[in-house]
């Protein structure tokens, strides 16, 4: 049994008017406006005491409203009296930009100077440019990042300066010298270093397919891990020949220990190893001293912006962006109709009745990629040919 307090329990406060409880107070409910919320439902009679509330604020977007809004709100359209501020965005900027990569950078550090000057996120290369070559370093911008792949066994065109007499771990002038008839205590007699008809019979004869051991440095992967981080390491890197192909390769000097060359090769060439495999076929070692990228498939130095003024100009370089509907020019094309477009759009195939009146192949037999464009010529994907006579979608570009 509870001790009793001295002097009694507390008393409860005497009950005030509007708190029902016991002596708990209560908060007093503001008396009803009167008016519905909702304008027509008028739950309470007209007349009552205005609303207890103030206007709501303009509507501003949060993102800028497109010219091809299918459902423009009602507040937009002619005969309302409210207006609307809008924050506008950037337009989207789909295509190809082709830098003049200068030597020293990396290829990702050219993208990310073009993604703060273009205020875009979605950039990359289309095959990366060693830190010490300069020349083509196209990127893809927007939806384009799509094409990247049209581009990847694109042929390349390059200027090489090999120096000979020189032999390097990396394969290239920056690296450390390991050997050659010109290095620190080489034994080679200046009488047999190769004369220049030597020089030039050897380096052609690199012309056509032949297997390439890659350098130690680079970006090749051996067990997941990129090799220039295991040749830093100190790691022993042996990587596997892969089969390469040289186009052509022209002489264009030769002075003394250096040798000017331009030359087509596949992708997956490596300039670096050619220098090396030279010097080994000449007996005096050979290492890369300077490299040019002049052309990556269709494009070449006469379409280049340089970083420079890619920095300088910023968001306005986007006027040199190559549009997607200039893209893949050298594939074969289809013109779909609306109905066409909008299969396109979803993915679906397409057969004959999707093309445009006036626009049909001679002969519904394709091979390989085409390009899918709707009657204004706008580019809306790739696609290739199934067993089923129809036309795939592969790459959707809207």
């Amino acid at each position: 049994m509870r001790a009793r307090r001295p002097g009694g329990h507390r008393q409860l406060a005497p009950r005030r008017q509007g708190c029902p409880g016991r002596g708990v107070p209560q908060r007093v409910r503001r008396p009803t406006t009167g008016q519905s919320a909702v304008e027509g439902c008028h739950r309470y009679p007209p007349g009552g005491s205005q609303l207890w509330r103030r206007r709501a604020p303009k509507c501003i977007r949060i993102h800028g409203r497109t010219p091809d809004d299918r459902h423009p709100r009602a507040s937009d359209q002619t005969g309302c009296g409210r207006h609307h501020s809008t924050v506008t965005e950037p337009p989207a900027l789909d295509g190809l930009l082709v830098v003049d990569k200068p030597a020293g950078p990396t290829s990702h550090d050219i993208v990310a100077i073009a993604r703060r000057a273009l205020r875009i996120r979605k950039i990359g290369h289309l095959g990366t440019l060693d830190p010490m070559a300069s020349g083509v370093l196209p990127l893809v911008v927007g939806r384009a990042t799509r094409l990247a792949t049209l581009f990847t066994g694109a042929r390349k065109q390059y200027e090489a300066v090999i120096r000979l007499g020189l032999v390097t771990d990396s394969y290239d002038i920056t690296g450390s010298v390991v050997g050659g008839s010109d290095a620190d205590g080489a034994t080679l007699p200046r009488t047999a270093r190769p004369t220049d008809d030597e020089i030039r019979r050897t380096a052609i004869g690199f012309t056509g397919s032949h297997p390439q051991r890659p350098p130690p440095v680079s970006a090749k992967k051996v067990g997941g891990v990129r090799a220039y981080k295991l040749a830093r390491r100190n790691a022993p890197v042996e990587l596997a020949p892969v089969t390469v192909t040289i186009d052509t390769l022209s002489i264009l000097a030769i002075d003394g220990m250096r040798l000017r060359c331009r030359l087509v090769c596949s992708s997956g060439f490596y300039v670096r190893s050619l220098a090396h495999d030279l010097g080994e076929r000449l007996g005096c070692g050979a290492c890369l001293e300077t490299l040019r990228r002049e052309r990556h498939g269709p494009f070449g130095l006469e379409d280049v912006v340089t970083l420079t003024a890619l920095v300088e100009q910023g968001a306005t370089a986007s006027t040199r962006v190559v549009p997607m509907d200039r893209l893949a020019r050298d594939l074969p094309q289809v013109v779909v109709t609306a109905a066409g477009a909008r299969r396109t759009a979803h993915g679906h195939p397409l057969g004959q009745g999707d093309c445009a009146p006036g626009t049909e192949p001679p002969t519904w037999v394709f091979s390989g990629r085409l390009r899918i464009v709707d009657e204004g010529g706008r580019l809306l994907a790739i696609a290739e040919p199934g067993a089923d006579r129809l036309l795939h979608p592969k790459i959707v570009l809207v």
